[in-house]
């Protein structure tokens, strides 16, 4: 959640905060759709939307895993959350179990 107090920047702007410039559509996708459960927080005002630096900050951390107190402040423990690799090997390991009749 976004506090009005913290420092905003419209959504065509955030890609300027990335060393890496993403594309526009990658930072909608962010606040749609999120990473790993993890979405870019936003406001609306005035017809325009915003996100916040440290809104910026907060979701870079969740899903890269940087910072573990996030978890207390966000409820999302993106060590937990699970990605493709990790279904996979979920998956070889309960066939594994299931052939050896365990």
């Amino acid at each position: 959640m976004i506090d009005l107090n913290e420092d905003l920047i419209p959504i065509s702007q955030v890609p300027g905060e990335f060393p890496s410039r993403p594309h526009i559509a990658t930072v909608w996708r962010w606040v749609t759709r999120g990473v790993r459960g993890v979405k870019l927080a936003t406001v609306h005002l005035g017809g325009r939307r915003f996100s916040s630096r440290e809104a910026i900050q907060r979701f870079v951390e969740a899903t890269t895993g940087v910072d573990s107190t996030l978890a207390a402040t966000t409820g999302v423990d993106s060590t937990k959350v699970p990605t493709p690799s990790r279904r996979q090997a979920v998956h070889r390991a309960d066939a594994e179990l299931d052939q050896a009749k365990i």
